[in-house]
């Protein structure tokens, strides 16, 4: 369930009563949900609702966090929804906005976790142990790693590097079988 918010934290999104028409509350939600370029949505929104700079501005700042707040808690249903909303808000308002948030969370959950920066992941590890090393007279652990962007990674180790490095995974192992159920 959400959480009760105070009906100051969202004033600004009473300025949405201005439009002239459900669409386009519809359309200035969606373009906050996918994070169009914040010029754009503010010229939008003064062109749109006939509002100045700082009432588009107080719009767009609580519309982005009470979209991010619905998203990120994975709400899509009207009472979690609702709950995110203070109790005496616009009703009618309060009712358009879950409306729109639940037909649209999903979708919108979707869309910006596709656009979430991941580091690559690892498709294939290959390694081996060289003991007559031109370079040097020790012997060394070569790895190649290949990753999902196609990346070839090789790395060349000394004895006393590779020693360092298992301790360290020794080290995180011990610290997540600790802490995982």
């Amino acid at each position: 369930m959400g959480y009760t918010a105070d009906i100051h934290q969202y004033s600004g999104l009473l300025h949405l009563l201005k439009a002239s028409s459900k669409k386009t509350v519809i359309e200035i939600c969606r373009m906050v949900a996918q994070a169009d370029s914040k010029a754009d949505i503010l010229t939008r929104i003064r062109t749109d609702l006939n509002l100045n700079d700082t009432e588009a501005e107080d719009l767009y700042v609580d519309l982005t966090t009470f979209v991010e707040h619905v998203t990120y808690h994975d709400f899509h249903d009207v009472d979690s929804i609702k709950s995110s909303l203070p109790a005496d808000f616009h009703p009618n308002l309060r009712d358009l906005l879950t409306k729109i948030v639940a037909d649209n969370s999903a979708k919108w959950r979707s869309d910006l976790l596709s656009k979430q920066v991941s580091f690559p992941k690892v498709e294939e590890l290959n390694w081996k142990v060289e003991s007559n090393s031109t370079t040097t007279r020790r012997p060394t652990c070569k790895l190649n790693i290949k990753t999902n962007d196609e990346k070839d990674i090789k790395i060349v180790m000394s004895k006393a590097t590779l020693d360092t490095m298992l301790d360290s995974l020794s080290t995180i192992r011990d610290q997540i079988s600790s802490v995982a159920p």
